[in-house]
């Protein structure tokens, strides 16, 4: 009754509504970093089937170090320090707010560093400083706003002699249970899929997962959502891509691929 009398007074409805979006925001701002809540089971969605694909690349491969793109409060961060805690984890983050946050959660953690910085730049940064080593690890994230600097960065991991991607929000063809992001291209929201990135992977060689596990094998007890991702590995043995190819995780609950497709 009070809401639709609330809706018959258009001015204070519009306030009320405008407030409501507004408050969360203000909140997240302003609340002091040790009084708001996060999630506990943190990275990669909390899609534990995700989460044990990177453990398990950890055993695969002797990472050199990870990067991230697109920080924002640090949950995949969090995630990857303690996967890799003998290495060290660069999240690059442009935004301030976001910076600020996920520099407040890492504080504790010496094997991570935040960098302020568009990603492209700190990924090339990193590189020329010769700070990744010879099996690097890259989580990227950043693609929310107009410029997706995603293509760029690629670029400047084509570099490398040796490179392992997951790439966030991929467009999972015929899955429609996995979700993606769209980017402008004029005015066209064109998915984020392998169209977006080939004319950015110049390097020798890719070879990819995708993944093919249904919601209720990921989240039996609590519904949830599925994001899509990609798993690239850039320039890889075939004696270690068998080791890949040939786990039963893999086998399971996940595609191969030859990037080009052939």
């Amino acid at each position: 009754m009070l809401k639709d009398a609330i809706r018959k007074l258009p001015p204070l409805y519009r306030f009320l509504s405008r407030a409501k979006q507004i408050i969360p925001r203000f909140g997240r701002i302003f609340l002091p970093y040790r009084c708001r809540v996060y999630e506990k089971r943190i990275g990669f969605h909390a899609d534990p089937i995700w989460r044990y694909l990177v453990f398990s690349i950890s055993e695969w491969f002797p990472i050199s170090s990870c990067v991230e793109t697109g920080s924002f409060k640090g949950d995949t961060t969090l995630f990857l320090v303690n996967i890799f805690p003998k290495v060290i984890t660069y999240s690059i983050e442009i935004v301030n707010e976001y910076f600020k946050e996920s520099t407040w959660r890492l504080r504790n953690f010496k094997n991570s560093l935040i960098i302020k910085k568009n990603s492209p730049q700190g990924i090339a940064d990193l590189i020329k400083e010769s700070k990744l080593g010879s099996t690097p690890f890259f989580f990227l994230d950043a693609h929310w706003y107009e410029y997706w600097p995603l293509p760029d960065e690629l670029k400047e991991i084509s570099k490398l002699d040796k490179a392992i991607i997951i790439i966030d929000d991929f467009k999972i063809e015929g899955r429609p249970e996995y979700g993606f992001d769209t980017y402008k291209a004029g005015d066209k929201d064109l998915p984020n899929d392998f169209n977006f990135i080939s004319g950015s992977m110049t390097a020798k060689s890719y070879r990819y997962l995708l993944p093919k596990y249904r919601i209720e094998e990921a989240f039996p007890e609590t519904p949830r959502t599925l994001r899509g991702y990609v798993v690239i590995f850039q320039n890889i043995s075939e004696d270690e891509w068998q080791k890949v190819a040939n786990s039963e995780l893999v086998k399971s609950k996940y595609s191969t691929g030859i990037f080009p497709m052939r």
